[in-house]
């Protein structure tokens, strides 16, 4: 199987001129299938364009296709029809002509199924290469619909899908592909690429996170696991508690890249989290991306949290007892979990996100967002899915990525 690149589709003649004219044989029906039954009126145009094509005469052939399309009484006599206009175009090489016969036949509803692929296909690319893309699309769908199996009939929806500013259709045209396999072999990465682009491109924030996902599911590395999360970040109006847990994926799937990166997370933590601060700070100049020497914020960064980290997590037992304890709430148990998370102590911080929940006072997707993210570093995958496919709202999307994470190999 020979896939196509996505951006060069336009030139891609699934049927080129001499196969549309093999194709464009008069579509007898299947052997079981009774022959059209043709009305008196449309009779005698028929039969006259009919010995017309015959003769080569063209003109008298199109001349008494179009008196017919008149006299027309049912669906036979517009199968007859487009099959004798499909026989002009194939007589005359003009594929126009013969994407009109085609049409004719499919809208009659005799086509036998057996052969419902082969028309779809046709008409499909034939208004593909005429530009008339909601035509494509229609004719294209339907072909899929019918069984159609080579992939790059999907490559042409989807670029159907996206000529018409449809980037959510594309991805799910993308998404039908990935799981039919066409001809046994996964859907090149180019095609991920090209429909997560378009989505980006069209700020549409659900399309974007699902092609993301898609296609760290097929092709997993830390830059496509970047592209998705901060593409996902970028199309989606979500709170800096929400990229706090997004930029905590990031980091666990080692796609953190660039001072950006690293800065920006440090930004959000440093405060109320030094210890997660800190251990990214550390993670950001062992990599290179983050130089002391010549980065006063870093630098400012860092001198905070050296002056915070002792004190707070001396604090930690205290905090912990006091969620546990008559006096303690939901919120106060919260805060002390992502605090033992910020240092990768996940014991306490899942005993904690549990009594916060039981507490009450929270938002049950933050804290669970955070619980499955704990379970999850901690080896506990298993646990960790459970939680994350409770999650509701907008974190959804979020819970489905760390289930994605979970499932890959480290």
């Amino acid at each position: 199987m020979r896939f196509i690149a996505l951006r060069s589709v336009v030139g891609l003649a699934l049927i080129s001129a001499a196969p549309v004219a093999a194709l464009a044989q008069k579509p007898a029906p299947a052997a079981a299938a009774p022959a059209p039954k043709i009305s008196k009126e449309a009779r005698p145009a028929l039969a006259a364009a009919q010995a017309a094509i015959k003769k080569g005469d063209f003109a008298t052939a199109s001349a008494k296709l179009a008196e017919a399309d008149g006299l027309a009484q049912s669906n036979d006599d517009r199968f007859m029809i487009g099959s004798l206009r499909l026989d002009l175009g194939k007589a005359q090489n003009d594929v126009n002509i013969q994407g009109q016969g085609i049409e004719a036949v499919l809208a009659s509803g005799l086509l036998p199924a057996g052969n419902l692929v082969q028309f779809n296909l046709a008409a499909g690319q034939i208004a593909y290469n005429a530009k008339d893309m909601a035509k494509a699309d229609k004719y294209l769908t339907a072909a899929i619909a019918a069984g159609a199996s080579d992939a790059n009939v999907y490559a042409l929806l989807m670029e159907a899908k996206i000529d018409q500013n449809k980037p959510g259709e594309a991805v799910t045209v993308l998404e039908q592909a990935a799981a039919a396999k066409p001809g046994g072999v996964p859907v090149p990465d180019d095609w991920y690429s090209r429909a997560f682009g378009v989505a980006y491109q069209a700020k549409d924030g659900p399309a974007v996170e699902r092609a993301g996902r898609a296609r760290v599911i097929a092709y997993p590395s830390a830059k496509h696991w970047r592209d998705a999360l901060i593409g996902y970040r970028d199309t989606n109006a979500i709170d800096t508690q929400y990229v706090i847990d997004l930029m905590r994926l990031l980091r666990a799937a080692s796609a953190l890249k660039g001072q950006g990166d690293y800065l920006s997370y440090v930004e959000n933590t440093y405060q109320k989290l030094p210890g997660e601060a800190a251990a990214v700070l550390a993670e950001g100049i062992k990599s290179g991306d983050i130089v002391l020497a010549t980065n006063m914020t870093a630098r400012e960064f860092n001198d905070v949290v050296k002056t915070k980290i002792a004190g707070d997590r001396a604090s930690l037992p205290a905090g912990a007892a006091q969620a546990k304890g008559a006096s303690g709430t939901g919120p106060i148990a919260l805060a002390t979990a992502d605090a033992y998370f910020g240092y990768a102590d996940y014991a306490p911080a899942i005993e904690l996100y549990k009594v916060a929940l039981t507490k009450g006072g929270v938002d049950t997707n933050v804290v669970n967002s955070r619980l499955g993210a704990a379970l999850a570093l901690s080896g506990q995958g298993d646990a960790a899915k459970q939680v994350f496919a409770s999650i509701t709202g907008p974190r959804a999307a979020l819970a489905k990525y760390w289930i994605v994470w979970i499932d890959q190999p480290k």
